[in-house]
């Protein structure tokens, strides 16, 4: 794994009408910067198997909930999303 800064994105999924009244998917990704960390051999039972800590976002906190978040080619799943003071902590599956 790369050392810190990691680099991964963030896939936003929406869908609109066109004219026709037809929808129209999108997916958007918005590169975050950051650090990566795979949760494992802590003994405890955790929700999540990794975070991904960024600089604070300005995203209301459920509208992240069940995103794609994209890393070194894997994808993985947003379960929570918590903006602190200075920074988002993401937990992944």
């Amino acid at each position: 794994m790369r050392r810190y800064p990691h680099i991964a994105y963030l896939v936003t999924n929406s869908t609109e009408r066109d004219e026709n009244g037809d929808l129209i998917g999108s997916n958007e990704k918005i590169q975050l910067e950051g650090r990566f960390q795979i949760v494992s051999g802590s003994g405890k039972e955790v929700d999540y198997d990794a975070k991904f800590f960024a600089p604070k976002m300005n995203i209301e906190a459920f509208s992240l909930d069940e995103a794609d978040i994209e890393y070194e080619g894997k994808q993985f799943k947003i379960v929570k999303h918590f903006n602190y003071q200075m920074h988002s902590e993401l937990w992944l599956v």
